[in-house]
């Protein structure tokens, strides 16, 4: 079997290192939209999870007050 002269496997290496790049700015763009969601899923839990306290104390200050 034969080698490919230089000047082929060098572009077909350019060209496989221009995939790659695509596919991870691809690849990025996909991880920030997830990042994104996470913060947003963050965000909406802790927001319950504060209601519910505040609910909590209520409750509990309801029932010692009365008593």
């Amino acid at each position: 079997m034969s080698e490919k002269p230089l000047g082929e496997r060098v572009s077909a290496v350019e060209s496989d290192v221009k995939n790659l790049t695509g596919w991870q700015t691809s690849q990025n763009g996909a991880i920030h939209r997830v990042e994104a969601k996470v913060d947003k899923l963050q965000f909406w839990i802790m927001t319950v999870v504060a209601g519910a306290v505040l609910n909590l104390l209520g409750l509990i200050l309801t029932t010692v007050m009365k008593g």
